[in-house]
């Protein structure tokens, strides 16, 4: 009850306040800047439930850092089940899925992550679970619908390339790998493409 009332009264610009300890300010006992990161998402629920469900999913990260994929798995399907529209929650399903090598249900959830929040990340992560899921016109498909949402993205490009590499599309491949070195101001990928590229000249 009192984080929820701190963070609920941070959403509304009372900052660290609370009526339910016998000092007015919330981090009487220790300070936890991390619940200014979650006071937005009152702009939209105004429920503890949030609070509960952020936390839920900072442990799933963490399962997935130590490599307990299972336990990610089941924890981020029990968010999901709770919070269906939680983008979070689906991208981590998604992520425990395809480490354990379960391609539809890492597509599914990926997919949906990526139609409630669609920004050229999600698109390109789905592209990148099609790829190596051997889908490869799947993955050509999501990673141009990343590429209109952002085609100033460097990796997107590339990656975009690599696809039509391996679907003997040469002259699209190309055409890819060098607008990848165009863009890529801070060089993370030009040798890499400009080695793709002589490889496909030969």
């Amino acid at each position: 009850g009192i984080y929820d009332q701190v963070v609920w009264n941070l959403s509304h610009g009372r900052i660290w306040e609370t009526t339910l300890v016998y000092e007015t300010s919330g981090y009487y006992d220790h300070f936890e800047p991390v619940l200014v990161l979650i006071a937005p998402l009152y702009w939209l629920w105004s429920d503890v439930r949030v609070v509960n469900m952020e936390s839920q999913i900072r442990n799933g990260d963490q399962l997935l850092a130590e490599g307990n994929l299972e336990e990610a798995r089941t924890l981020f399907q029990q968010i999901v089940a709770n919070n269906p529209n939680s983008v979070a929650a689906h991208n981590g399903l998604a992520r425990a899925s395809f480490g354990l090598g379960d391609c539809p249900i890492a597509i599914e959830h990926q997919s949906i992550s990526a139609q409630l929040l669609p920004r050229n990340g999600s698109y390109t992560v789905l592209g990148d679970i099609y790829t190596e899921c051997g889908k490869l016109d799947e993955a050509i498909d999501a990673y141009l619908q990343a590429m209109q949402l952002d085609d100033k993205d460097v990796r997107t490009h590339f990656v975009l390339a690599r696809a039509y590499a391996a679907k003997g599309r040469i002259e699209e491949a190309v055409a890819e790998y060098k607008r990848t070195i165009e863009l890529d101001t801070e060089g993370g990928f030009t040798e890499r493409a400009q080695h793709n590229l002589q490889l496909l000249d030969q």
